[in-house]
């Protein structure tokens, strides 16, 4: 699969999509003759991606008690709180899930998951990647290393992050 320079907002991953010099036509957005980055190839967004990806928990994770409307799908999450994508949520999780596709192989549970061994469930009722909610395993500001662009501000229990 094939994303290009116009898939996404942030400056730093179209520099490294331009970087490949490589035209062709966008799986994402349908776009001709533009600068590509085969996912399939290439393995530079999928340490960013993984990163960005950890500073979030499985709803399934949090505990009885975590408040369930406070979570999202990682694809509604990624674009409102983030200026990465021009993508509309479903293009997101296409992309996600070509980019990071081990991650979609074995899922004990019945809800989608990510992170450890558990990958996520590629089919299934939610529409999707998972719901998510923020995690005290990774910093936002972590994950901001890797991406130009700062999300928009989240809080947990009345407190902005």
């Amino acid at each position: 699969m094939h994303c290009c320079e116009k898939c996404f907002k942030d400056s730093e991953i179209k520099a490294i999509i331009r970087g490949n010099n490589t035209r062709g036509k966008c799986d994402f957005c349908h776009s001709d003759n533009v600068f590509v980055y085969d996912l399939d190839s290439n393995e530079y967004l999928r340490d960013d991606f993984e990163s960005l990806l950890d500073v979030y928990t499985p709803i399934n994770e949090m505990g009885r008690n975590y408040p369930k409307e406070r979570a999202d799908l990682i694809k509604n999450v990624l674009c409102s709180q983030w200026s990465i994508f021009n993508l509309n949520p479903d293009g997101v999780y296409k992309f996600l899930i070509s980019l990071l596709p081990e991650k979609y192989n074995e899922q004990p549970s019945p809800l989608p998951t990510l992170g450890g061994d558990k990958g996520l469930e590629k089919d299934g009722e939610q529409d999707g990647v998972g719901q998510f909610c923020p995690s005290g395993k990774n910093t936002v500001e972590n994950a901001e290393s890797c991406f130009t662009h700062r999300p928009a501000p989240f809080s947990r229990n009345g407190d902005t992050l």
